[in-house]
């Protein structure tokens, strides 16, 4: 993890901040994304039900984030001009413009900051809704636990409901986490498809996903992590050899 000065020099980041999961929200990060006025939120894959810490950041400190990501963050927002969406621009020089245009007009800026200067959240935001119904708790909540606690028991909750009531069947959309295989550029900003450390992530894991649902459908239960991995590993290799798209 680092970051570029103006000169192009490779400036690493302090030891205690190279760990990504434990600095997610350390304060000298925060710190520092507070230094600006702007901050790009691109998220890793753009999928609607798909939204981190690069969004949810600047907004924490009253930086303005410029945002390419869900389709469905503008639900997210504090209110409804929080955010600059990248998509609203036809090209990198009109968003580029409007950027100027902010920088150089405090109060079209502080538009964007309003919900942060004057402490107000709209209350039909989605937001809102989803925060005052949510069952987990944050920062460590030894009671109620944190969302990846409450995750698992949902999925408790629901096997068993499942069990006891046979009509019951709950599926998942594509909108649930679904996401479209990742792409990547290359140094001229080209986009590269199927290609790339996360696309083969993508591939291997819709391998074991295809084995697990081929398990399942074989009401075979008794099998293991490692079978899994082993069965998965021989149907992603061939896959990848066949493809004359990887580099």
């Amino acid at each position: 993890m680092f970051l570029f000065k103006k000169n192009k020099k490779v400036i690493n980041l302090p030891e205690n901040l190279r760990n990504p999961v434990v600095s997610m929200e350390h304060d000298e990060v925060l710190k520092l994304v507070g230094k600006y006025k702007f901050a790009l939120a691109f998220e890793n894959a753009i999928c609607t039900d798909y939204i981190t810490e690069k969004f949810w950041r600047p907004l924490k400190v009253g930086t303005v984030p410029i945002v390419y990501g869900s389709d469905r963050f503008q639900d997210f927002l504090p209110d409804n001009h929080s955010a600059i969406s990248m998509l609203d621009f036809a090209t990198p020089a009109d968003l580029a413009h409007y950027i100027h245009e902010l920088n150089n007009n405090d109060t079209l800026y502080d538009f964007y900051r309003y919900f942060k200067l004057n402490r107000i959240i709209s209350n039909d935001t989605l937001l809102v809704q989803t925060m005052s119904a949510r069952t987990w708790g944050i920062n460590n909540d030894r009671i109620r636990g944190n969302f990846i606690n409450k995750l698992e028991c949902v999925v408790c909750e629901r096997v068993h409901e499942t069990r006891q009531d046979s009509t019951i069947k709950y599926q998942a959309k594509f909108d649930d986490y679904g996401c479209p295989p990742p792409t990547t550029f290359d140094k001229y900003g080209r986009k590269l498809e199927r290609t790339g450390n996360w696309y083969r992530t993508y591939e291997y894991t819709r391998c074991q996903l295809e084995v697990f649902q081929e398990l399942i459908d074989q009401k075979n239960y008794n099998f293991t992590e490692k079978d899994i991995y082993n069965a998965a590993s021989k149907r992603f290799s061939p896959s990848f050899q066949k493809n004359e798209f990887l580099r």
